[in-house]
């Protein structure tokens, strides 16, 4: 981030209006909100990030496979799903901006736009960031645009299909959102039996015994059931969770 950080912000003493943050304060601020979210994703990435050589998928896009780093991983996938670009598994620069908007608002007020560009420059990083390297954006609209007009479809591989076929994309995703971010992950994925069949080999072992009580085969799954299976699966696992509720009160209404 030091690279893109190497012109000072201007100041004013007038009391009329609040102090500036100069680069390295504001660089600080970032680096500090970067490891809270860093502590976080690290519970949720532990296992999906361990590499795992491509399997043969009829229906993935071609492209080479790019090693990525934590913060193109699976987890940042998960949590920014709805930006996922519309043709196969790539890493678009909507994702980026979905991404990095966040950390504006979390910025200090009285920041200047132009130190913010320097920032969110500093954040990006691979194919983006090589994407972006001879662009001079003046103001955070102008970056935004600049990083569309570049980076449209970069194709950064994120693992997703490996990681349904391995079985772990599911970890430590809240058992009551697995359906919910399963039918999210089907509809960024091409629209194909064989998308349908590794969303349900995943839920189906994130939890099996709720599959063996539904009937349902992971092999038979296709575009016109999925996301009726995934209706049924929460609907599941919502009598699981309130029954095991009732246990507890129950045990707690006899102690």
């Amino acid at each position: 981030m030091s690279e893109a950080l190497d012109s000072p912000m201007e100041t004013t003493d007038t009391s009329s209006t609040p102090p500036s943050v100069n680069v390295k304060e504001l660089a600080t601020i970032l680096a500090k909100i970067d490891e809270r979210l860093s502590s976080v994703e690290a519970n949720y990435s532990a296992h999906s990030l361990q590499p795992k050589p491509p399997s043969a998928i009829s229906s993935a896009p071609s492209g080479p496979t790019i090693t990525i780093s934590i913060q193109e991983s699976l987890d940042m996938f998960a949590k920014y799903g709805s930006s996922f670009s519309g043709q196969g598994i790539q890493w678009s620069a909507q994702a980026w901006e979905a991404m990095l908007r966040p950390r504006i608002g979390q910025l200090p007020e009285n920041c200047d736009p132009a130190d913010i560009v320097a920032v969110l420059q500093g954040m990006l990083t691979g194919k983006a960031k090589k994407a972006m390297g001879g662009a001079f954006p003046v103001s955070i609209d102008d970056f935004f645009e600049q990083l569309g007009q570049c980076f449209t479809a970069a194709q950064y591989h994120l693992r997703v299909s490996q990681a349904l076929e391995a079985g772990n994309f599911f970890d430590g995703v809240d058992y009551h959102h697995q359906a919910a971010l399963a039918i999210q992950v089907f509809e960024n994925l091409p629209h194909t039996d064989n998308s349908a069949v590794m969303i349900a080999r995943a839920l189906c072992f994130a939890d099996e015994d709720t599959f063996v009580s539904l009937d349902l085969m992971v092999d038979e799954a296709n575009v016109g059931n999925i996301r009726q299976w995934c209706t049924r699966y929460q609907r599941c696992v919502d009598v699981k969770l309130a029954a095991k509720r009732n246990n507890q009160l129950l045990v707690e209404q006899h102690q």
